[in-house]
Formats: structure tokens, sequence, C-alpha cells
């Protein structure tokens, strides 16, 4: 995978990148350099078809922008690879402008669900962290927004021994807002209707991993 990487437009130069502790200077990058980079960093995962990491505070509207401006120059080859929004902050009308083809005024209310050929980005997801994402109370509303098909979980976290504790009470977030079930036992070729959240998250992160090109059709969003 490339990253993460991405746009950032609060954070700020360190005076000495690896003292310690990092004491922070008033100067931010600007964001066009920051575009510029990033563009050659997926231009450089798109020629060797490498997933994306991406980080985004602050720069909604850039990220859009983005995302738009990548798509169309790289065309097929863009849906090749996938794309992890990273303890993605962004609010539930942004995400629905990245996942929907339509706006969210227009969507028809009788589908509970864009098709895949609906679907503006088809290679796009959402991943959430309990120590970034549980600090903003709209991260609940992001995750009632986002397909089913589309949620990652991680920790985030900067000490390993942390990881799995951060990732389960994410993962405990998603199925409390999804209304989905934890598993207590594994059960190997399971009926999909019968899935728990950790067995939906598993299917999420191999689609990550894999082509993205051939998104399944969703039978509701169960």
């Amino acid at each position: 995978m490339l990253g993460e990487v991405g746009l950032d437009r609060a954070c700020r130069v360190p005076f000495e990148h690896l003292a310690t502790p990092r004491i922070l200077s008033p100067f931010t990058i600007p964001l066009n350099h920051q575009i510029a980079i990033l563009e050659a960093q997926v231009d450089l995962a798109v020629e060797f078809g490498r997933n994306i990491s991406v980080h985004s505070v602050k720069a909604q509207g850039a990220t859009l922008d983005f995302l738009s401006r990548m798509k169309t120059k790289h065309g097929n080859r863009w849906n090749e690879i996938s794309i992890d929004l990273h303890s993605c902050g962004l609010s539930k009308e942004t995400w629905l402008d990245i996942e929907v083809i339509y706006s969210i005024c227009s969507f028809p209310r009788s589908l509970a669900r864009p098709t895949p050929s609906q679907r503006k980005y088809q290679n796009v997801f959402l991943s959430l962290s309990n120590v970034i994402n549980s600090r903003h109370p709209d991260h609940r509303a992001l995750l009632v927004a986002c397909a089913s098909d589309r949620i990652l979980v991680e920790s985030d976290y900067h000490d390993v021994n942390m990881c799995t504790e951060q990732t389960w009470i994410m993962l405990q977030t998603i199925a409390n807002v999804k209304g989905w079930s934890i598993e207590d036992t594994w059960i190997d070729n399971l009926e999909k209707e019968k899935w728990g959240t950790v067995k939906k998250l598993e299917e999420n992160w191999q689609r990550f991993r894999g082509r993205n090109d051939q998104v399944p059709a969703l039978k509701g969003d169960s």
C-alpha cells in the first residue's frame, strides 16, 4: 500500500522533526504544495497497482476535488486500486457525495442504497478509529450514511499493545450503529444472511485488498 498520504490544513511544521518532544512552529504547508506532492504519489500508486490510505484534515472540499481529478486523469486504472479514507472525519454529506452520484436532495427515497452503477466512486472505503473519530459525535451519522460494504475499521493508535483493544471498541460502535450482531463463535461457510460484524468487515477488507472494479450488487443495507 501507499500511505498514509493526503491533505492536512491543520498540520504545522516542527522546528526539529526528530526532537523529543517535538515543538511546532507557527508555519503550515501550503495546500497547493500538498496537492502537488499527493498527486505525484498517487500517480505512482496507480502505475504500480497499489492501494492508498488517504489522510484528510480540514480539507473536505479539496479532497473531493482531488478524487474527482484523479478519477478523470487515470480512467479505468483508477478503479483497479482501492482508496481508504483513513480515520475519516468527513461529514455524512461529503461522504454521500463520494459514494453516490445523486445529491442528497435528489436521491430517490425509494432506493435504500445505490446500486454499483449508481456509485460515483466504486473504489473508496470509509475507515474509522475510536481514538480519532469518537471525539466527534457526527461519526455515528457518518456510519449510518455509509453503505455496509464500504466500512473498514482501524485502531490508528501509536502503541501496538493497544491496537486490538482500540479496534474492538470501534467494531462495537459499528455493530451498534448498524444493528449488527457480533460473533461469539466462528463458523466457516456460514450463510451470508447470518454473518455478524466481524465477518462483514472481513469481507470488506478482502474487497479492499483486491481489485475493486467488480463491486457485488447489494440486497439492501443489511
